[in-house]
């Protein structure tokens, strides 16, 4: 067994007592401390569900951390992460049972998305969904029953076959969606059963 080379002499050596200087965070400084005591053991993989079906770093609990703490430091935006990590993670907390510094992944997940809706504002379409639409129950009867009427018809079917430049716009996006709802194929026509 051979020791390891020692460090060359030109190599910087920091002072003894002196630490090297840690950005503060642009926001969520309230969560800062919390988010700092990862250790990335990995412990965190095993138990993740969104991790079981897309076995990406990103998917884990500690690579949303680690990448929560990136914005929190001015290393990238949180809307860079919006589409992966933020929108994934169920806030389950089963990380947090098997984290032994006890990470609230949940937490600084939720968090972080309440800043990302701070700093970009939600779309126009969704602040009318949220608003105006689903806190009245007629407003979700009247989205339900249009959405089966489209499956019935076969409107969706229509979009998914439409073309547009590279699924762009808003009709493309409304594609796109429509193409990944589940059982989104075909409906024959039979007649209704009575309820």
């Amino acid at each position: 067994m051979s020791l390891p080379p020692s460090a060359p002499m030109e190599a910087p050596v920091e002072p003894p007592g002196e630490v090297a200087a840690v950005p503060a965070p642009r926001f969520l400084a309230d969560i800062y401390e919390d988010v700092s005591r990862c250790n990335k053991c990995s412990l965190c993989q095993a138990v993740c569900p969104t991790y079981q079906v897309n076995p990406l770093e990103w998917e884990t609990a500690r690579g949303r951390v680690a990448l929560i703490r990136d914005a929190m430091e001015g290393r990238l935006e949180l809307r860079d992460i919006a589409d992966g990590p933020l929108s994934t993670c169920l806030t389950c907390d089963n990380c947090m049972a098997a984290c032994p510094p006890r990470v609230p992944t949940a937490a600084i997940v939720d968090r972080a998305r309440q800043e990302l809706h701070e700093q970009e504002g939600y779309p126009r379409g969704q602040r009318w969904l949220l608003r105006r639409v689903l806190p009245r129950p007629g407003g979700t009867r009247t989205l339900h029953r249009l959405s089966r009427a489209a499956q019935v018809t076969g409107l969706h079917a229509a979009a998914a076959g439409c073309t547009s430049p590279a699924g762009s716009g808003p009709w493309g996006g409304w594609r796109r969606e429509l193409v990944r709802w589940p059982g989104a194929g075909p409906i024959s026509a039979s007649p209704a059963s009575p309820r």
